[in-house]
């Protein structure tokens, strides 16, 4: 476990809580466990999107953004699919928006 450092944020796909923990997911294929919550990662890593209560994703590293119905998920660039939470369905659709705005 460790207390990570964010200078290499641009390295991190995404991260997902584990009850009281957090797993940081790399580029390079590394998983790197944390001693804190997800919530108190997303106070550091303002730019990254919350997309459920359990993921936070990097929006660099976004391929795709696909719905149907209710049902919505991001498709990272190493090919890994992580479901949207209905809830955050809107939030998400606004920043990945904004994102293609810039």
């Amino acid at each position: 476990m460790t207390n990570y450092k964010y200078q290499n944020s641009a390295n991190i796909l995404f991260l997902e809580g584990d009850v009281n923990y957090t797993i940081f997911h790399f580029k390079n294929g590394l998983k790197k466990t944390s001693c804190y919550t997800l919530c108190r990662h997303e106070e550091e890593l303002n730019s990254f999107i919350r997309i459920s209560r359990k993921h936070l994703v990097n929006p660099s590293h976004i391929k795709n953004y696909s719905k149907e119905g209710t049902y919505a998920e991001i498709l990272l660039k190493n090919g890994q699919n992580i479901p949207v939470s209905r809830r955050k369905i809107k939030e998400v659709e606004f920043a990945i928006a904004l994102l293609r705005f810039r």
